[in-house]
């Protein structure tokens, strides 16, 4: 508001006619800044100073960078995750995380569709990640249902956590179409007589299993 009355008397005294500058309050200075002393000889185009010049702002690009992961599209509990290719085909998998009963990130299970000629009975790879302080002996469980449990052995440890990569059937997976719901079993090195077990949700898998050929 102080800006604009300030300009608005500037242009009313420079309007009105040179004798009412004498009747007692003078102009303020032109250049609009509060308080500023007008220098000695300069007059009004010494006094006037250029605009700023203002920076308008870098465009920022929302396009994921080729070669880094993705979340293409959400079905139910399951992420599908691509790799983003400059062109063609896009390698994707599905993603969920496991939580416990307090919200915690226990578990993350990745899957993909698999075809192979020397394991063709094996329809989906599947990789598992858990804590560091899991019991490797213990191995990580799978229950798709109470008539298919399996136990799978840990291939490494890297800073991320510990890893089992395993293969699924096509009546595992199709059993998973089936369900509701699995359960992953871990066995922690301070606890081994207290294993974790964690619901994998299948809500949404069929779609998400699906959508990897697409």
């Amino acid at each position: 508001m102080k800006s604009y009355g300030l300009a608005l008397a500037a242009i009313m005294a420079l309007a009105a006619p040179a004798g009412a500058q004498q009747l007692g309050t003078p102009p303020p200075p032109a250049s609009g800044t509060f308080g500023a002393t007008p220098q000695a000889g300069g007059g009004a185009a010494a006094q006037q100073q250029p605009a700023p010049q203002l920076q308008t702002g870098e465009v920022v690009s929302t396009e994921t960078p080729v070669g880094q992961p993705y979340v293409r599209e959400s079905h139910g509990d399951w992420q599908v995750v691509c790799i983003k290719a400059e062109s063609g085909p896009e390698p994707c998998q599905i993603r969920q995380t496991m939580f416990d009963t307090q919200r915690n990130a226990v578990s993350e299970i990745t899957m993909y569709a698999l075809s192979s000629e020397a394991q063709p009975e094996v329809a989906a790879g599947a990789t598992i990640i858990t804590p560091l302080q899991t019991l490797l002996t213990e191995r990580v469980g799978l229950t798709i249902n109470e008539d298919l449990s399996k136990r799978y052995d840990f291939q490494f440890c890297d800073p991320n956590g510990c890893v089992a990569q395993f293969g699924l059937t096509a009546e595992e997976v199709q059993a998973m179409r089936d369900g509701s719901r699995s359960l992953v079993r871990i066995v922690p090195v301070l606890a081994p007589d207290q294993p974790i077990v964690v619901n994998l949700s299948l809500s949404g898998f069929t779609a998400a299993f699906e959508a990897l050929g697409s």
